[in-house]
């Protein structure tokens, strides 16, 4: 399993869906979080399961929450850009992204 970080602007992506599940129903922010966990663990163990969005980045998305969460394979580790929803404007994470991806 290849080691994995997010960036920190995906770490608030993460708090703000779980904060915003978590205000329409107790318990779905817990959830939202586990279904994340484990398909960071998927990609972990499978680095190039999920489709290519462009470059090196590739998309996985959470169904049940309608979230993308946007990753790289960079120098052997997973790096997750953005953790965000299907319904937000498309790239509005863009600008975290460096050069090379």
């Amino acid at each position: 399993m290849i080691a994995y970080s997010y960036h920190p602007l995906a770490e608030c992506d993460v708090r703000e869906a779980a904060h915003y599940f978590e205000s329409r129903s107790p318990g779905l922010g817990a959830q939202f979080r586990l279904s994340l966990l484990e398909a960071v663990t998927l990609l972990r163990q499978h680095p190039e399961i999920a489709p290519v969005l462009r470059g090196n980045l590739r998309c996985k998305v959470l169904l049940r929450f309608g979230y993308n969460i946007i990753h790289a394979i960079e120098s052997g580790e997973l790096r997750i850009y953005a953790v965000v929803s299907q319904y937000r404007r498309p790239e509005s994470w863009s600008d975290r992204l460096g050069a090379g991806v």
